[in-house]
């Protein structure tokens, strides 16, 4: 079916269980939805730097180990709320789900700005659709 944004209709049950179910998990073979711990990483400044850049035409945060050089880019892109409707304003900010839940509805992830650092990791509803950034097993 297709929704008045030009999409496929959006499941926005709750989904059971505590953890991402490899069955849901479409990160290729070998690898994974990361943790929350693994995310909040990214926000040790000690540890790693990050900045608003462009890539590729497209804006986003990047992200660089201080100690290894290695880098990440997350880009800024748009995102579905909880009922399934595209969000069509103008982008500033980005998500990035994390594999951990936190209650029966939540579930942790990352959420940035284009004039800022890092917000924090945050808390949002399992029935949303945000980016997801795949790590290596």
């Amino acid at each position: 079916m297709i929704n008045s944004n030009g999409g496929t209709a959006w499941d926005n049950s709750i989904p059971v269980g505590d953890t991402w179910k490899k069955s849901n998990d479409l990160s290729p073979v070998g690898w994974r939805v990361p943790t929350f711990d693994e995310i909040k990483t990214l926000l040790d400044t000690v540890e790693v730097r990050n900045f608003y850049t462009m890539q590729k035409g497209v804006f986003g945060r990047k992200f660089i180990d201080k100690a290894t050089d290695n880098t990440l880019f997350l880009p800024i892109v748009n995102f579905r709320n909880y009922a399934g409707e595209l969000w069509n304003g103008e982008l500033k900010f980005g998500q990035c789900w994390s594999s951990t839940a936190n209650g029966k509805d939540g579930v942790r992830y990352l959420m940035f700005h284009e004039n800022a650092a890092i917000y924090d990791v945050l808390n949002s509803g399992r029935r949303s659709g945000y980016s997801v950034r795949p790590v290596i097993e």
